[in-house]
């Protein structure tokens, strides 16, 4: 399936680049031709991301950014309007987690959490909807797994995800119906069967 996709020319934003489910991702990108924006936070990713070109991609371009500040992720967004010339995705793979048992676990952990995993995503997402939907639309990654997952299963959850594709005013899950029209559950749903043909209401 993926020998199918082709990101030739264009450019691709992937969030938690430094390792882990991240980086797979970024290397599963690059090896469909994506000019790869690998972000983190660790401040070894440029030069993780200068000595493994075969695994980023040749034209990789490394930003150090903490991407649940919200005008880190401004100006990140504004560098990539400059400089890249069709972003054709928005990948948000950073997450953290926390191994503190619920009655032990600080607010202030609490919230590092949510920040990192949640509010990280919205902030990306916003930024770059009006990049992104001009051309194919925005896709928002989710892993499956914690970032304490072993690394060896990062390559196959970065290809089993959940994916969500969106609209300037809505979320959908790509699995969802498509809104071009209604599916046949959906007619079987809102037509009355007096207005069916007679093999179809046989059938409710």
């Amino acid at each position: 399936m993926l020998d199918l996709l082709n990101f030739e020319g264009r450019s691709v934003v992937v969030t938690g680049a430094a390792r882990g489910i991240g980086r797979a991702t970024a290397a599963v990108f690059a090896e469909l031709g994506a000019s790869l924006v690998a972000v983190d936070i660790d401040p070894d990713l440029p030069d993780a991301v200068a000595a493994e070109p075969s695994l980023y991609g040749g034209g990789a371009v490394a930003v150090v950014a903490d991407v649940s500040d919200e005008g880190a992720v401004n100006e990140l967004a504004a560098r990539c309007a400059a400089e890249q010339h069709e972003i054709a995705a928005v990948v948000n793979v950073v997450g953290r987690g926390s191994r503190a048992a619920l009655g032990e676990l600080e607010l202030a952990e609490w919230e590092s959490v949510l920040s990192t995993s949640l509010t990280s995503m919205f902030l990306m997402t916003r930024a770059f909807l009006p990049l992104v939907v001009p051309t194919k639309g925005v896709s928002s990654t989710l892993p499956r797994r914690t970032p304490s997952s072993r690394s060896r299963s990062a390559p196959r959850t970065a290809r089993r995800r959940a994916e969500w594709s969106c609209s300037p005013d809505r979320w959908r899950p790509r699995s969802a119906p498509s809104e071009c029209g209604p599916t046949p559950s959906a007619r079987d749903r809102s037509t009355p069967a007096a207005a069916l043909p007679p093999s179809d209401r046989s059938r409710r």
